[in-house]
């Protein structure tokens, strides 16, 4: 395999592995709740991995530099399983699209992310996507994965069986 048709199945398997942590919500779910003072909700968390695999992948792909404007910036914030499910479909189907389209020699090129007049990094588009893309799901994915336990969810197996035998 090569290397660029490697990251398309590894987006592919992670975004079907975060597919299935999403239909382990319970029905009822409190969409508002959040194990400590200092953590998201759980509106606030899935919606944020949602849409690192919609707008974050979109972004590192077909930009060259991202300025963060922390005011400007409207998280989306899902109100059920329901509505997690839709958007993460749609937000797999595009990037797979971007993805797939991608000029693999462009992964050298430049990425960099800014606000308020600094520099917060400058990684080649390959590390940015691995690190700010893939590696970020993957932890906020694990967050929510302590939330399903809190809502007496069964988890599905992520890299081989869970506790729950699935």
């Amino acid at each position: 395999m090569d290397f660029h048709k490697g990251l398309i199945a590894e987006f592919e398997h992670e975004a079907e592995t975060t597919r299935k942590l999403i239909d382990a919500t319970p029905d009822g779910a409190d969409f508002n709740y959040k194990p400590a003072e200092k953590s998201m909700t759980y509106s606030q968390l899935t919606g944020h991995v949602v849409s690192m695999i919609g707008d974050w992948a979109k972004m590192t792909l077909t930009q060259d530099s991202l300025d963060m404007k922390p005011d400007e910036y409207k998280p989306w914030l899902p109100t059920s399983k329901a509505e997690l499910l839709e958007k993460l479909d749609g937000n797999v189907a595009a990037t797979k699209n971007i993805l797939s389209a991608f000029n693999a020699a462009d992964w050298e090129r430049s990425w960099k992310l800014t606000g308020n007049g600094q520099v917060y990094f400058e990684l080649s588009k390959y590390m940015t996507w691995r690190t700010m893309v893939m590696n970020h799901i993957i932890h906020h994915r694990g967050q929510f994965s302590v939330y399903l336990r809190h809502f007496g969810a069964k988890l599905p197996g992520i890299y081989g069986p869970s506790a729950d035998g699935m």
